[in-house]
């Protein structure tokens, strides 16, 4: 019994590793990507991405 909790609970936290990385990866690319819209109208990272000038 206990060595299955253990390995539900393995499994959980690999399941919460991903999950929240991913989240994370998402979210910050895409508060990039506002930010770059509202502030950066010349950036960089909206050039690369679209291949257009914003300026």
């Amino acid at each position: 019994m206990v060595h299955i909790i253990s390995f539900y609970f393995i499994y959980l936290f690999i399941y919460l590793f991903f999950f929240f990385f991913f989240f994370f990866f998402f979210f910050i690319n895409f508060l990039l990507l506002l930010l770059d819209f509202s502030y950066f109208k010349c950036s960089p990272l909206i050039y690369y991405k679209s291949q257009i000038s914003f300026c």
